[in-house]
């Protein structure tokens, strides 16, 4: 089911903070890649948990389970 917290339901979840505050920054983002167009921007508000599939994946903000899913689709370039 879609929209409920229930037994059975999906179990993807964000608890929010509304008040942390960060600056975005290469050094400590979660991406491949060495630079952030949005450098030394002021953020508000950043995850506190996040639960994918029913598993914890961010704690307390932080990464602590880097669980996959999906898969690569190959495409050919125009």
């Amino acid at each position: 089911a879609k929209g409920i917290i229930a037994v059975g339901s999906d179990a993807d979840m964000v608890i929010w903070d509304p008040e942390k505050e960060s600056i975005v920054s290469a050094i400590t983002h979660h991406q491949n890649c060495d630079i952030n167009i949005y450098e030394g921007m002021k953020t508000k508000g950043a995850p506190k948990f996040v639960i994918l599939g029913g598993n914890i994946v961010v704690e307390n903000g932080e990464f602590i389970n880097k669980l996959t899913y999906g898969k690569v689709l190959k495409t050919n370039p125009l």
